[in-house]
């Protein structure tokens, strides 16, 4: 019996239902499952960590623009979760649906929580220590090894960390065009697996290095939504640096260097 069929089963007493792969994301298989009259999105992982979070800060949010949590479980060796299927299409940059995408992200991040890290284990330490153990020191010295002209990055950015907010905001950690849905004039959030309390201009960062949007003009309709530009920067720079690392092949790590490039120009380290 295959593990869909014993979840299903366990859950809902059926094997008649659908199934459908979506992805195959940071070890998480996602599933379309559609059983007893209701679709859902099934969620397959041997880690239980990134689940869990995902779970977490779906029940932290409880909203009709995120997934509803449903279950959350293991089975063997494997552990899962179902969430609310949502319906919606996916879209592409345009100012349009950027600001969209920003105004909806405000609601996410008035979520807000004394204490920093994932949703299922709030970390202990500061906000730094968190940041750089979690995202960034493994991979900047890996970087460095490769990149020895980019030298002076590693003391600018432990003197340049941004200020530490008085209240941590909920934070998508993959923040996308991808990762997002358009349905009758609402934004819809999905895939919280990397999700943590932080700083809030970390989201802005990364759609910022990830996505193909204009240099100047995103920056600035950032800032008109609140946002810290300087922050955005340095934390783009910080993504940049984590995303080359774990880049699939050389054209990709081409492609992240430039745009690292760009922004160590925007931010005048040259």
């Amino acid at each position: 019996m295959s593990v869909i069929k014993e979840v299903v089963y366990k859950n809902f007493g059926t094997d008649d239902y659908s199934s459908k792969e979506l992805t195959d994301y940071g070890g998480s298989k996602v599933y379309l499952i559609s059983v007893l009259g209701g679709t859902y999105i099934l969620r397959i992982s041997s880690l239980l960590s990134p689940l869990e979070n995902n779970y977490s800060a779906l029940k932290a949010i409880n909203s009709v623009f995120c997934p509803k949590p449903v279950i959350l479980g293991s089975i063997g060796k494997s552990y899962y979760s179902f969430e609310s299927f949502m319906s919606g299409e996916k879209r592409s940059y345009s100012e349009d649906n950027l600001k969209s995408l920003i105004h909806a992200l405000m609601s996410l991040h008035s979520i807000t929580s004394d204490s920093c890290g994932f949703l299922n284990s709030h970390s202990n330490s500061s906000w730094k220590d968190f940041f750089f153990s979690t995202f960034l020191d493994n991979k900047l010295r890996v970087f460095l090894t490769v990149n020895d002209s980019y030298k002076f990055l590693k003391p600018w950015i432990h003197e340049n960390f941004p200020d530490t907010p008085r209240r941590f905001s909920l934070v998508h950690g993959d923040f996308s065009f991808t990762n997002s849905l358009f349905d009758s004039g609402m934004v819809r959030f999905f895939d919280f697996e990397d999700s943590f309390f932080g700083v809030k201009e970390y989201d802005l960062a990364m759609i910022y290095f990830m996505e193909l949007l204009p240099e100047n003009e995103s920056l600035e309709l950032f800032s008109d939504f609140g946002y810290d530009a300087k922050k955005i920067l340095y934390f783009a720079l910080c993504i940049g640096i984590h995303k080359f690392v774990t880049a699939r092949d050389e054209r990709q790590r081409s492609k992240r260097k430039k745009k690292l490039d760009m922004i160590i120009k925007k931010l005048r380290l040259e």
